[in-house]
């Protein structure tokens, strides 16, 4: 027991020097890039803002910056739910806010909205822990209703 303590223990702490390691080298290399003028806009903010020490501002960043992270891989991971279960909508369109990626889907029978019910089951449960769900409004053709202006629709070039 006292082994597999010893071992656990040198595995993390290995595990956390490469990635103190990891860290210090890429914080190297935004200085240079800094230094020389090469680099991104969004480099030069964030560590601009990081010297400003506005522990509100770094944190407001970083809440942007993971809603970006989580709101793209919520959407990623849904149309390949609907890819995967063969069931692409006539017509989708996407909005989203601090907490909600919002879904407008047309279907033209019930087993495809069952299908979109039960694909936001299944990504909402996924992604329950990180304080973004997947809201849909399903219509039916029939209903002939527009795509609200504020949803940016997905456009099938196929």
């Amino acid at each position: 027991m006292i082994t597999a303590q010893k071992n656990s223990k040198q595995f993390l702490s290995s595990r956390a020097d490469l990635w103190f390691e990891d860290l210090i080298q890429s914080i190297q290399l935004d200085r240079e890039l800094l230094e020389t003028g090469l680099a991104s806009k969004e480099t030069r903010d964030t560590y601009s803002l990081l010297m400003k020490g506005s522990t509100d501002e770094i944190f407001k960043m970083s809440k942007e910056s993971s809603n970006q992270y989580f709101i793209s891989n919520i959407i990623i991971d849904y149309l390949m739910q609907l890819a995967q279960d063969n069931c692409m909508p006539r017509k989708l369109a996407f909005d989203y806010s601090n907490s909600r990626v919002l879904v407008w889907a047309e279907v033209g029978n019930e087993s495809e909205e069952d299908a979109l019910i039960l694909a936001q089951a299944e990504i909402n449960a996924k992604y329950q822990d990180y304080g973004i769900c997947l809201t849909s409004s399903i219509v039916e053709t029939e209903d002939k209703l527009t795509i609200p202006p504020h949803y940016k629709e997905l456009t099938n070039k196929a």
